[in-house]
């Protein structure tokens, strides 16, 4: 499978064009994690900026926020490498990465633990969503010039529950919090999701898309 390098990234999150996911779940994302949400807040992989846009107008200026993107969306969004990040240690008391841990290689993967590790304060928390168990290849496509096979959105990992409790425990992180759900149906449905899931439904109706996103937040522990 392909994993995309850096100036792949870059080029492939370039020609991406809205809406993008966080645009229509941030509001979700922020009350899931409210409990979890620090004075000073960064969100890796910042898109478009909805999760800032929503942050900044939920918090007003009780609680900051920045944003860093490989390709920003918006001029309020920092160019930056989620494997590289030019803030000092301990800078955040909460990490936001949305729907970015299954875009990255390998080694990007681990990088970036490593980076999500050293900015945060200890017993900061990350914040971070993913699709629940993704079956690659049902979304494989084959470039007609090179003949290289890759994800369509450009994912190249699977997370189950298990994987993330191992991965981020290995990384100085536990797990606090884990739920899995649709995130787009929570943004639509809204109440009525809510009371859904708060009751547990999704046990009963045993259908995959209610189960489509892994929402978690990670304390952080010790430093690497």
């Amino acid at each position: 499978m392909k994993q995309f390098n850096r100036t792949e990234q870059d080029k492939f999150w370039t020609t991406q064009k809205p809406p993008y996911k966080g645009d229509l779940v941030s509001e979700v994302i922020l009350s899931l994690a409210k409990r979890y949400i620090g004075k000073n807040a960064i969100d890796i992989g910042a898109g478009s900026g909805a999760l800032m846009r929503s942050f900044r107008q939920r918090y007003k200026y009780k609680k900051s926020i920045v944003g860093i993107d490989i390709s920003p969306k918006s001029e309020e969004i920092q160019q930056g490498e989620c494997t590289n990040l030019q803030f000092a240690d301990g800078s955040f008391d909460t990490c936001f990465a949305m729907d970015l841990i299954e875009h990255l290689s390998d080694t990007d993967l681990d990088k970036f633990l490593n980076e999500a590790n050293r900015v945060l304060i200890n017993n900061g928390y990350g914040v971070f969503n993913t699709i629940n168990n993704e079956n690659l290849r049902k979304a494989m496509v084959t470039c007609p010039e090179c003949g290289c096979t890759f994800h369509r959105t450009g994912h190249c990992q699977v997370f189950a529950e298990d994987r993330i409790r191992i991965l981020f425990s290995d990384k100085g992180f536990k797990v606090v919090k884990m739920r899995k759900l649709n995130l787009g149906y929570m943004s639509m449905f809204k109440f009525f999701a809510s009371l859904f899931y708060f009751l547990h439904l999704d046990r009963l109706f045993k259908v995959e898309l209610l189960t489509r996103d892994m929402f978690f937040v990670v304390r952080k522990e010790r430093n690497l």
